[in-house]
């Protein structure tokens, strides 16, 4: 099955960033906007994860709550990956970068202990959309610009999530939750 682990965001901080998306809809951007519900910021993806490792992964996460404490991080700006010359992803960064990275490094050091591989590849953000063409994208870029975030979230939990993939986009599971 398709997982990964992600912190997930409150009804709040998801509404706010449905008008975030809005606002950049009216840009007249091709993308594949990610819908509201999905929203979250991902410190693993899995790819495929095997049914006899899920234990294991879930005895991982579990032993953050041990390791983490609950704290605010603050949206900070939308941005696009790799750079605007070549936008693949739009998103939106956060502040308390130290903290998110202690997350996950904390969780890489759990899951190397149960056999899964480590990586270093872990930038904070919440995907908005997946860009299909650079059409207009010097006005996303000005509108991102001109966008003052103020919005936080309470990082209080992080989860293992399975993605089902389907034609109307994937669909999100929560599997198992560790609160700190």
């Amino acid at each position: 099955m398709r997982a990964f682990i992600a912190v997930g965001l409150d009804k709040k901080t998801k509404k706010y960033l449905a008008g975030i998306i809005d606002s950049l809809k009216k840009q007249d951007i091709e993308a594949r906007w990610v819908k509201p519900e999905n929203l979250h910021i991902t410190l693993k993806f899995f790819g495929e994860l095997r049914y006899k490792e899920i234990e294991k992964v879930k005895n991982a996460l579990a032993s953050l709550n041990k390791k983490v404490s609950r704290e605010t991080v603050n949206l900070k700006k939308i941005g696009v990956f790799p750079n605007w010359d070549q936008p693949w992803v739009i998103f939106v960064s956060t502040d308390n970068e130290i903290y998110l990275r202690n997350i996950y490094e904390c969780l890489e050091n759990s899951l190397a202990g149960v056999g899964v591989k480590k990586e270093n590849q872990f930038k904070a953000h919440i995907t908005l959309a997946r860009v299909k063409s650079k059409k207009n994208i010097e006005k996303v870029k000005r509108h991102a610009e001109r966008t003052n975030l103020s919005a936080s979230l309470i990082v209080d939990s992080v989860s293992l999530y399975k993605s089902a993939l389907t034609k109307n986009g994937p669909i999100y599971d929560e599997l198992f939750k560790v609160s700190f």
